[in-house]
């Protein structure tokens, strides 16, 4: 099975969720003693270090072993496995250890295509494709950024392997330009055919021939259906002079008991049979808490898992979601009150959103742990969530700095269309009435539409995906664009 990604991306700035891959050979931070919980996702801040909501202290961190010398040398967004002592009272922690793991490092194979309606660009690095988002993505580098990305440059890469076998990754750092038999590069794959000096690994559907003239031995041997890590010298775009190989790790071990994990599921067979980051997971059991209820489990949905470890299998006692079709990107129109938060759109105010004890906060405007009760009016928030039997319940909320061209996005089922007016056509979504206009721009999973078809296609139940700058907004709610999703 081949090595999937943790993300974690959690409650707080200042907030480190962990997730180590399925996929071997990462850095190892090590602690003093301690056992208890094991948490993985992807570092999303420093200090204290905020785990699933839980706040770790780091202090017992004191050794780093592999390329990293330090505490401090951890990153925002790398992928990470932490090992520790947690008090459920008062939600806090001492950890133990953190297990570092890097997906893969190497060049941009082509120019990065950028999708408007999602703010992602994706491009492959080394057989993979990479997938990253303009707001949920972390960049390391002199003057790098979502929008310097560019064919050629070297990159090192975390995040979650999702469904179909690309990384949506928490964090993309710089390291060069490639130079082929000077790059280094570090990747995962599976053996598909070996020989004396040499092995084939496939990642994904590109085989990469692994000089190993060194007579690298790995336990077991390399042999065809292995997984394993690889780090060397690329010495073409298709051809790696090994320096290291390394067998894949497991994400739990047989001393981890209570464990939790966040990511996509992959490989979804049935309740009892399925993947999270390569860990095997059974949630069939009818004891099995789910938020929310109505929670159906398939490929591609992001959750985070709860259970014991026995056996090599998670065995589940919540599920929680961490994604859904709704996707609200505004300014908050009051302040919270009772448990809800109600979205400003062009002077409309939007369905408002449900927060409950399993809602994950982040917070990119100030250091410590957001919750409800710091959230004020004209906060700019970005919110996941997903409709539970009539309730709009948000999985994520994350406060986001406010900028003045800054893009609101509306993204949901639609509720209602008129088309009395050629060329003046309107969805409402979530309560929010959004007309168009001669400037629209329509499309249909991401294809250009002309606006007839377009119309033509979309129906009530619909998921639908508007945008607008907020520089543009007038009170009547125009929009820039509006992509189906169906």
């Amino acid at each position: 099975m081949l090595h999937n990604f943790k993300l974690n991306l959690a409650s707080v700035l200042f907030l480190l969720t962990l997730a180590s891959c399925g996929g071997g050979g990462g850095d190892f931070i090590a602690g003093i003693g301690g056992t208890g919980v094991t948490s993985s996702g992807a570092i999303s801040g420093f200090g204290s270090i905020f785990v699933n909501g839980v706040k770790f202290d780091t202090n017992n961190v004191s050794r780093v072993d592999g390329d990293l010398s330090q505490v401090s040398d951890l990153k925002l967004g790398m992928v990470v496995t932490v090992r520790g002592e947690v008090n459920d009272t008062d939600k806090t922690g001492t950890a133990d250890t953190i297990h570092v793991d890097i997906e893969i490092q190497g060049p941009v194979a082509n120019p990065p295509v950028l999708d408007t309606n999602t703010n992602n660009k994706s491009f492959n690095v080394l057989g993979r494709n990479i997938v990253i988002n303009s707001n949920s993505t972390a960049f390391d580098g002199a003057n790098f950024s979502f929008d310097t990305v560019s064919q050629n440059d070297v990159v090192e890469a975390s995040g979650y392997i999702d469904a179909n076998g690309s990384l949506q990754a928490t964090r993309l750092e710089k390291k060069g330009v490639v130079s082929f038999g000077n790059t280094k590069v570090e990747v995962n794959g599976i053996v598909t055919a070996t020989s004396v000096a040499s092995f084939t690994l496939l990642v994904d559907s590109t085989s990469l021939t692994i000089n190993n003239s060194g007579n690298i031995t790995v336990p077991g041997g390399i042999n065809v259906g292995v997984e394993l890590e690889v780090k060397g010298t690329l010495n073409t775009a298709t051809e790696i002079a090994a320096d290291t190989i390394n067998l894949d790790d497991d994400l739990f071990d047989s001393n981890d008991s209570e464990v939790e994990v966040e990511g996509y599921i992959t490989n979804y067979i049935s309740d009892s049979n399925f993947m999270v980051n390569g860990q095997l997971i059974d949630a069939s059991s009818g004891s099995v808490t789910r938020s929310p209820a109505t929670l159906i489990l398939a490929d591609n949905l992001k959750v985070e898992v709860e259970g014991n470890f026995s056996n090599g299998t998670l065995v589940a006692t919540s599920v929680k979601a961490r994604s859904g079709n709704i996707r609200m990107f505004s300014n908050v129109a009051s302040d919270p009150a009772n448990n809800q938060i109600i979205l400003d759109y062009a002077g409309m105010s939007a369905t408002p959103v449900t927060v409950d004890s399993q809602t994950k906060f982040e917070d990119d405007v100030l250091s410590g742990n957001l919750t409800l009760s710091g959230i004020s009016s004209d906060d700019f928030l970005e919110i996941l969530a997903i409709n539970n039997n009539g309730t709009i319940l948000a999985t994520e909320l994350k406060r986001k700095v406010d900028e003045a061209d800054r893009e609101t996005i509306l993204r949901g089922a639609v509720s209602d269309i008129d088309t009395t007016t050629p060329g003046q056509e309107s969805l409402t979504i979530l309560d929010v009435v959004y007309n168009t206009d001669n400037n629209t721009s329509f499309e249909i999973n991401d294809v250009s539409s002309t606006r007839n078809d377009f119309f033509n296609a979309v129906s009530v139940g619909s998921v639908v995906s508007i945008k607008e700058k907020k520089s543009s907004f007038n009170i009547d709610g125009i929009a820039e664009s509006m992509d189906l999703k169906n």
